[in-house]
């Protein structure tokens, strides 16, 4: 089996994580370390860190947020059919070139 991520980002996403990763990576470093177990998606994270924690989410809501305000949302709508059953896999390499390369 094989997993994979495909983002596909407007000028304002990639702009956006230029400054949002940095909490990204800051928040996953913390939640790896304040694990319950490994691997856990829950977190005991001590009171005395938990308002940098939280300072780290909120920069990225923020940041990603206004990136995401000024996105048309017919992106997803034209995006999320064409990606649900394998996108351009299942396409085809015509149809991925005529879709993404014009």
């Amino acid at each position: 089996m094989i997993v994979a991520e495909v983002q596909i980002k407007t000028p304002e996403m990639h702009e956006a994580a230029l400054e949002g990763h940095k909490y990204y990576e800051q928040s996953c470093e913390m939640e790896r370390i304040y694990a319950i177990e490994p691997g856990s998606p829950k977190f005991d994270i001590p009171p005395e860190k938990k308002a940098h924690y939280d300072s780290l989410i909120a920069g990225q809501l923020r940041v990603y947020g206004d990136a995401a305000a000024v996105t048309d949302p017919e992106i997803l709508a034209q995006l999320v059919p064409k990606f649900i059953k394998g996108g351009a896999v299942v396409a085809g390499p015509r149809f991925f070139r005529m879709n993404f390369q014009n």
